[in-house]
């Protein structure tokens, strides 16, 4: 309804009533809008007021109590300004309060909302390589995003399970066996790893709704993570290459390929401090 349209924006239920009878019936005075909604006078001059002071009323020159609503794009542009400002300021002040180590906890995710949210962020971070294991549903939502990675020359292995789509830029390894895994696993998979740092995983039904998820910043989960990944990424691209009768070659371009995207090369291995920061990763 139009009266609470303005609710989730955080307007009250009475501003957003008031806000909408003007919009509807145009310029009022305060008594006529509250007889249109037969709520007391007082109790509209007060809204009123309020509505004023969030800009998205004007009070009359001549009449003072003649009130007329602001235009809706003008609202509705005033609103985002708004929003942006505190947005900014929000994050300035959560800036300053965040930790640099990171927590090696390992932290359920409840909606699906939070899972494409949380893996955006993951690319949108990335640096050095992500690998995702993606059934088509989560690939086509996750699409833009890896491209973008991609695109800010971030070495990125994707397995999926149909031809298409085929995100540019990445690496993409499709298994002999990816339609047989579809049929023994209902709804859909989806698993990220993004510089031996962060690691999720998820399952969705296949409603869409999200049945399980995780997502961790462990260095030694999010590593082991990233590691089973890029491994089976190249099992994967061995497997299909070996059952067409590839040669040493191209055998070889995928020991190419492979090596950006192991658990070695990545920012995370090397936080463990177990090889030099300085050390170039051998070849897979």
């Amino acid at each position: 309804m139009p009266e609470e349209s303005l609710v989730p924006l955080g307007f009250t239920p009475n501003e957003s009533a008031v806000y909408v009878q003007l919009v509807r019936g145009g310029s009022q005075t305060g008594y006529a809008v509250a007889k249109a909604l037969g709520k007391p006078a007082a109790q509209v001059y007060a809204v009123l007021e309020s509505l004023k002071q969030k800009s998205a009323v004007l009070g009359g020159a001549n009449d003072p109590r003649v009130w007329k609503a602001v235009e809706r794009d003008v609202l509705l542009g005033q609103l985002e300004q708004s929003f942006a400002a505190r947005r900014e300021h929000a994050e300035s002040l959560l800036r300053q309060l965040e930790r640099d180590s990171p927590d090696e906890e390992v932290f359920r995710l409840s909606t699906a909302e939070q899972v494409w949210s949380r893996t955006r962020v993951m690319l949108a971070a990335a640096t050095s390589s992500a690998v995702l294991d993606c059934f088509p549903g989560p690939l086509r939502m996750l699409l833009d995003d890896i491209e973008e990675a991609a695109a800010r020359g971030v070495s990125i292995g994707v397995i999926r399970y149909e031809p298409e789509p085929t995100p540019r830029g990445t690496e993409t390894s499709r298994s002999p066996t990816a339609g047989e895994v579809q049929k023994a696993i209902p709804g859909a998979i989806l698993q990220c790893a993004v510089d031996g740092l962060q690691y999720l995983a998820a399952l969705f039904a296949p409603s869409g709704e999200l049945q399980t998820g995780f997502w961790t910043e462990s260095l030694l989960v999010a590593g082991l993570g990233h590691n089973g990944l890029a491994t089976e990424f190249g099992y994967t691209r061995l497997a299909a290459l070996a059952e067409a009768g590839a040669s040493a070659e191209e055998l070889r371009d995928v020991q190419r390929a492979v090596a950006p995207l192991l658990w070695r090369a990545t920012p995370g291995f090397r936080a463990l401090g177990t090889i030099d920061p300085l050390h170039t990763p051998p070849s897979w």
